[in-house]
């Protein structure tokens, strides 16, 4: 069984000192500018030179609203791996259970916790968190797919935003 504590339901210091990790790491990918799409580059044929195109509205327009970031922890305090959801990829581990789960094939990009627990398998707790552009926190509670990979693993404790 699978224990689920909300943010402001944290009683603990050490829950309350990982959630911050994820809170902290969703907001530094969020800063990242690898988080954001480049702008399309375009060489004009007449003069040769590479102009970009809409570099501004780009960043508004194609950047998403939120930022999920997975911790998940071995043992007491050992961080094992960090994952992000991810707007343009996928895994195979996260179309299965999406398909398990009734989700549509095509729609499912890599959620924070699949990407958490595909690179490591063996956890036993995991912090979740959901960060807006304006830094503010969220709610971060994993979907069907997500929660099912996370009990299907083995974990115990599940703390989100």
């Amino acid at each position: 069984m699978v224990r689920e504590i909300r943010g402001n339901e944290i009683t603990s210091n050490f829950d309350k000192y990982y959630l911050e990790k994820a809170i902290e790491a969703a907001r530094k990918r969020y800063s990242d500018s690898d988080f954001q799409r480049p702008s399309t580059e375009v060489v004009d044929g007449r003069d040769g030179k590479c102009r970009r195109l809409g570099t501004e509205s780009n960043k508004q327009t194609r950047t998403k609203r939120y930022v999920f970031a997975a911790i998940a922890i071995k043992g007491r305090g050992r961080t094992s791996t960090t994952g992000f959801n991810s707007y343009t990829k996928t895994h195979p581990k996260q179309k299965w259970y999406s398909i398990r789960n009734g989700e549509s094939p095509d729609r499912c990009y890599t959620h924070a916790e699949i990407h958490a627990l595909s690179k490591s398998p063996r956890a036993d707790a995991i912090y979740i968190a959901r960060v807006d552009r304006q830094g503010s926190t969220g709610l971060a509670r994993p979907c069907r797919a997500c929660f099912q990979a996370i009990s299907d693993s083995g974990i115990k404790k599940v703390v989100y935003t």
